[in-house]
């Protein structure tokens, strides 16, 4: 049975930098050992970890204002999915990099998750 644990980062999921429009969005990234870490995305623009880049960890973007609450209780509702998205994560070398790899399944439910927060946003709910 896979366990999923959820991590957030200490303190309010809000960040702004002085002289930016915008907060920057929280992300939560989908580790293959079922931990989700929840975090307010430090990089400007389209920057983003090696792991997350190579697929080894599946990152969602949540939107910049949302509460702990909110992305709680959307993890509770979508934890099935997150499941077998975790369940379905790998890793093999393509001969240049180590790169995340995932199964039909595990597709699907990345494809459905992702598609349930274009469509439902958290921060409207």
């Amino acid at each position: 049975m896979t366990t999923i644990r959820t991590d957030f980062e200490e303190g309010r999921l809000y960040l702004k930098y002085p002289g930016q429009t915008n907060a920057q969005d929280v992300v939560m990234d989908v580790y293959a050992d079922g931990r989700l870490e929840v975090h307010t995305n430090g990089e400007i623009g389209n920057a983003v970890p090696a792991n997350v880049w190579h697929g080894i960890v599946r990152r969602f973007h949540l939107g910049a204002y949302v509460t702990k609450k909110q992305v709680r209780d959307w993890i509770s509702e979508h934890r099935g999915k997150l499941v077998v998205l975790v369940n379905g994560m790998d890793e093999r070398w393509d001969g240049n990099n180590i790169v995340g790899t995932l199964t039909n399944e595990a597709k699907a439910a990345e494809e459905d998750l992702a598609y349930a927060l274009d469509s439902d946003p958290i921060n409207y709910r």
